[in-house]
């Protein structure tokens, strides 16, 4: 994702759990040329969303940083229930697992906001309420 367009959009969740991604973070996305997503809990109360090759990097990162017993126990015991991969489908959707969207208490809205290195998916509700914790940041 290294053209991730920054910005903030809103969307809606239809029946099955899928979100239309914006077409500028579609065309960052494609630029890797998979169309694998990784969702994972994030810190904060959202989903965090990668491309198939940042999610590499930061398996890579992680290899480098930690110990082969702590490396071991990260992929096998603590990623996998908070792992899901996805697909972007033929009309730029993905589809966000229950257990992920129950996390983010994410019902039938969603804001999908592009900075750095990730895509966070929020409920609005629950982004502006995190916004409301952080001092000197703009609630827009």
């Amino acid at each position: 994702m290294a053209n991730l367009h920054i910005g903030k959009y809103e969307r809606s969740v239809n029946g099955k759990g899928r979100i239309c991604l914006p077409q500028p973070l579609l065309k960052a996305l494609q630029v890797s040329g998979s169309d694998e997503v990784v969702l994972i809990k994030g810190k904060e109360k959202c989903i965090y969303l990668y491309d198939s090759d940042a999610w590499q990097g930061i398996i890579k990162k992680a290899k480098n940083q930690l110990s082969y017993a702590e490396c071991q126990l990260l992929m096998r015991y603590v990623l996998p229930p908070k792992v899901f991969m996805s697909k972007i489908d033929s009309q730029g959707r993905v589809l966000i697992p229950a257990n992920l969207r129950q996390y983010a208490a994410i019902t039938d809205r969603v804001m999908i906001i592009s900075a750095l290195d990730r895509i966070e998916i929020w409920d609005p509700k629950e982004r502006l309420a995190h916004l409301n914790t952080l001092e000197d940041v703009p609630k827009a």
